[in-house]
């Protein structure tokens, strides 16, 4: 069982290559729901694992029942590659989805195995918080939902960390100048923009503004366009992306000096080996085999999260983050923020110089 590409989505398909029609029904909804490739991706390698566990009980998946679901679990546990509680709760999430839109179909499922119980607010609670709204004294959560233990800064990187990084770029393409100014402006790009990595392939050779001497910032301009690669797609919609000078002219050098020309190609970032438009697979090689070269763990998704983290540890207004990252909704772009413990420490160290906190004396 494996998920391939297919012409224009992902699709699972079994050990003799059929494809699994519940699953491509499924699908098939997400993408009208308008859920991107990658979402639809992540979503059919969580169903590819509950159909192998589906196939080693010799059942079907219209007769789980909830007490059965506790039996996948303990196959997911017992994997070689351990999952986290985040990585499982995911998948229950993907479960739920999958059964709910049978559900609505009808003839397959009656109800879905993923139990779903509520949670409320204290009664007493109610009284001041029912301005905000009524239904805040519900909320559905998983019956099997894991906790997720807490640690800080899971994702960002910090400056030193940054920094190595950067200088270690340099290590692997020491005989290929050209190659190495590329690797580092897709690093710069991603750090100083915080955009997704489809985002930065998308990017084509009209989409910055020229460079100004006379200006300290430039706009890369994110703009929708019919794309056959899913790996280049917008997530979101259209945006600006303001940005230093020195990086409008460190993209600027890569197209007119170091960039391999390829007529017909317009995308800034390309393959050094054949000119085509770079992929996601090859910018993610980079990234793995430079965190081996310094030991320092950095995905293109990593600076994202930092990006967003040291905008909020610079006090930007959670506005302006969400703008910049392309997010929907402010919550969102909440859970790319990682505030610093140095930045906590440095926010209650102006407080006491406030001198707000009484000074207690036994």
């Amino acid at each position: 069982m494996k998920v391939k590409d297919s012409l224009t989505l992902p699709i699972l398909v079994d050990e003799n290559m059929r494809i699994i029609p519940e699953i491509l029904d499924f699908v098939d909804s997400l993408q009208v729901r308008g859920k991107s490739v990658n979402t639809i991706r992540s979503y059919l390698y969580d169903l590819k694992l509950f159909y192998v566990w589906l196939k080693q009980q010799g059942t079907q998946f219209y007769e789980i029942r909830p007490e059965n679901i506790i039996m996948f679990l303990r196959f997911v546990d017992s994997t070689p590659n351990k999952r986290s509680p985040a990585s499982i709760n995911r998948m229950l999430a993907t479960l739920s989805s999958f059964y709910r839109h049978h559900k609505s179909r009808g003839g397959w499922v009656v109800e879905s195995p993923i139990i779903k119980v509520k949670g409320k607010w204290h009664p007493n609670h109610k009284g001041f918080l029912r301005h905000l709204n009524d239904r805040i004294g519900t909320e559905e959560i998983h019956y099997w939902k894991r906790k997720i233990p807490k640690r800080l800064d899971k994702k960002r990187l910090f400056p030193d960390d940054v920094q190595t990084f950067y200088r270690a770029i340099d290590l692997p393409y020491k005989k290929n100048e050209s190659l190495a100014f590329r690797n580092k402006l897709i690093f710069r790009t991603l750090y100083h923009t915080g955009m997704r990595i489809g985002e930065l392939l998308h990017l084509q050779v009209t989409d910055y503004d020229l460079p100004d001497p006379t200006k300290k910032t430039g706009d890369i301009y994110l703009i929708a366009r019919d794309e056959p690669d899913p790996d280049r797609q917008l997530k979101t919609g259209e945006r600006n992306i303001p940005v230093a000078s020195g990086l409008i002219g460190a993209i600027d050098r890569y197209i007119v000096q170091h960039r391999p020309y390829v007529e017909g190609n317009p995308y800034i970032f390309v393959s050094h080996r054949d000119g085509n438009p770079l992929t996601r697979n090859a910018v993610e090689k980079m990234f793995r085999e430079v965190s081996k070269q310094c030991s320092i763990k950095c995905t293109p998704h990593s600076l994202r999260h930092t990006h967003a983290s040291e905008l909020a540890d610079a006090s930007i207004d959670p506005l302006v983050i969400k703008d910049r990252l392309g997010h929907g909704s402010i919550n969102t772009s909440a859970k790319y923020t990682e505030i610093s413990l140095e930045t906590r420490r440095r926010s209650y160290e102006r407080y006491l110089i406030a001198g707000m906190e009484a000074d207690l004396i036994d």
